[in-house]
């Protein structure tokens, strides 16, 4: 595979609403937050042998099953200091607790969360031949860029990154092709284009440490 122009970091912004997903105990460990802004939350319960039980969320809100089903709580919460519950994981087959993060309506209030990768990418020229090809499929950005991430990842279009000494923020345009190594179904890295949205937004602000200096190919 060609390399391209130059070499760096890119962060991945990666949308989540997850605050539990895991099997019943007595006190469940969640992995992160409601957003800042606040959110109702989305509980649901199944795959047990009876999925009958409470969930007790910060010791004032009780959830009630008595089957596998799913509730919205009455709460918009900020800060989850604790959830525990009776009965559900004191059944044979423990039931899955799955809890998201939503809005009054039901619909994901989401946070994002970053992965770093090592890309190649390259500004693809404004007087290209590729620039005028994506323009005429709906590219609303004169500023593009290709990017090779030497690894399988799952990334979708729409997604938000940054790459290092890059100003500004991009979003995934094209949907990303996944490149095999030859004769097997290895594969070998992922390719996409990626157009300018936001050119305020500086990698530094969302990266800790020393960056390491860019570098071309020869």
């Amino acid at each position: 595979m060609k390399p391209l122009a130059s070499h760096g970091r890119m962060i991945l912004f990666v949308p989540s609403n997850i605050i539990f997903y895991g099997v019943s105990t007595p006190t469940l460990s969640i992995a992160h937050q409601p957003p800042a802004e606040g959110a109702f939350l989305r509980v649901e319960v199944s795959g047990g042998t009876a999925n009958t039980g409470n969930i007790v969320i910060n010791t004032t809100e009780t959830l009630t099953f008595a089957g596998s089903d799913w509730q919205l709580t009455a709460t918009d919460y900020t800060t989850i200091t604790s959830i525990t519950t009776t009965g559900l994981a004191d059944e044979a087959t423990k039931p899955t607790i799955s809890i998201t993060s939503v809005d009054i309506a039901g619909n994901p209030v989401s946070w994002d969360t970053t992965y770093e990768y090592d890309v190649q990418f390259m500004h693809i020229p404004l007087q290209s031949s590729m620039v005028t090809k994506l323009s005429s499929e709906g590219l609303s950005s004169k500023t593009i860029v290709k990017v090779i991430v030497d690894w399988d990842i799952d990334i979708q279009t729409g997604q938000k990154f940054m790459i290092e000494h890059q100003s500004g923020m991009y979003i995934v345009w094209s949907e990303p092709k996944k490149k095999f190594q030859l004769g097997t179904d290895l594969v070998q890295a992922t390719e996409f284009y990626g157009e300018l949205i936001s050119p305020a937004e500086t990698f530094t602000s969302y990266i800790e440490g020393e960056i390491k200096p860019e570098f071309d190919f020869e």
